[in-house]
């Protein structure tokens, strides 16, 4: 099937053919007042997926359902862990409470009495309030499309209010905790990695995906430029979660020595499975080489930690006691959103003086000290 996009006065306008008519003629169509090329490209690739699957429906006839299998067909650049969440939102959720209803007719009061039986778990058992707000998020930014596309006048997922979610306190060990976890696994095959886990709060993605290459022991430096997914039980390497995710972070000397050591502990793995050693060049691996699946990962922390007598917390919460301890060393927000590879320093704000309420504390403390101590000084010098 082919399309066109064309230049019509300050607009653009798109055609295509979708397919044959009863008489046998050319079923031609065409849809304009496009705002840029980009937008007009976007609208004609839903339109010839539509076209492919055979749904040749016009755009005033499009349902909810047609439109948002067409959207996620169209969706090119996206990782594979984002379409599967866009796909369960969407088969799961969307499409059995909405997917037969117009798309131009579709309203907020739509969009209300859905999450009202979400969350009452009419179909399947009740989401979290997490899980409501992911789902709408997948609603809002589809149907931002449909609506750059000037496939309906406004985007009803913009007036609809949702429960906040609620705030959880984040499992978090004490320094004196984390150091005697570290103590404990220091022998364990894979202790670097929990060490370098809890001292640069990289994710465990990140941590697995990381390669030899990204080391400069001379600097003493990592670079993290790629992390392992997971997509069903498929394993992939794929780029940082964000633009800032990729970022190089500084190493203490012990964990450089770690690392020294734990080198040499894989070589020695190396020459024992010679030719069949997997050449990726993880940092950390499996015995052969091959790739370690981060679930892998998480798991054997679990029980390392059970057996040193710790309270219980996921592998994610190393991450999120490296975060609060660095604030409440004085660690500017600054430094500590980079090394996490945060998106934005406010959410590192917003989500870790939550944590850790003293930080705030010590904040108030610090400028207060400051202001009178600029008061005695003005007093001495009798400057006006």
């Amino acid at each position: 099937m082919k399309g066109t996009v064309q230049k019509y006065g300050p607009t653009w306008r798109v055609r295509w053919d979708a397919g044959l008519k009863a008489d046998g003629s050319r079923d031609q169509r065409s849809k304009g007042g496009f705002g840029s090329r980009r937008e007009a490209e976007a609208f004609l690739s839903e339109m010839l997926e539509l076209v492919r699957r055979g749904q040749l429906l016009d755009a005033n006839k499009m349902t909810v359902g047609e439109f948002l299998e067409s959207w996620l067909a169209s969706k090119r650049n996206i990782r594979a862990t984002t379409r599967r969440a866009y796909e369960g939102h969407i088969r799961v959720h969307l499409i059995p409470h909405i997917g037969a209803l117009p798309l131009r007719s579709l309203r907020a009061d739509h969009l209300d009495r859905m999450y009202d039986a979400i969350r009452r778990g009419d179909r399947r058992r009740a989401p979290s309030a997490a899980t409501v707000r992911r789902i709408h998020a997948t609603l809002r930014t589809a149907l931002n499309s449909a609506y750059k596309r000037r496939l309906i006048s406004y985007n009803p997922a913009g007036q609809v209010e949702l429960d906040p979610e609620p705030i959880h306190q984040r499992d978090i060990w004490t320094p004196t905790q984390l150091a005697r976890f570290l103590e404990h696994c220091a022998e364990d095959r894979l202790g670097a990695a929990y060490r370098l886990l809890a001292l640069t709060g990289l994710r465990r993605g990140e941590c697995c995906g990381l390669r030899w290459s990204d080391v400069d022991f001379e600097a003493g430096r990592a670079t993290i430029s790629q992390q392992l997914t997971q997509s069903g039980k498929e394993l992939a390497f794929a780029e940082p979660k964000s633009k800032r995710g990729v970022r190089v972070i500084t190493l203490d000397a012990d964990s450089l020595a770690v690392l020294k050591a734990h080198r040499a502990g894989q070589n020695a793995e190396r020459l024992a499975f010679g030719a069949t050693y997997n050449p990726l060049g993880l940092v950390f691996c499996r015995e052969d080489g091959s790739p370690l699946h981060p679930e892998q990962l998480s798991r054997h922390f679990l029980a390392l930690s059970a057996k040193a007598g710790l309270p219980r917390i996921v592998l994610h919460g190393l991450r999120h006691s490296h975060a609060t301890h660095a604030l409440a060393a004085g660690v500017s927000i600054t430094v500590v959103s980079n090394r996490l590879g945060h998106s934005r320093s406010s959410f590192t704000a917003d989500t870790y003086t939550r944590v850790l309420p003293e930080v705030d504390q010590q904040a108030a403390e610090l400028i207060a000290a400051m202001v009178k101590m600029a008061g005695k000084d003005q007093a001495v010098s009798g400057a006006p």
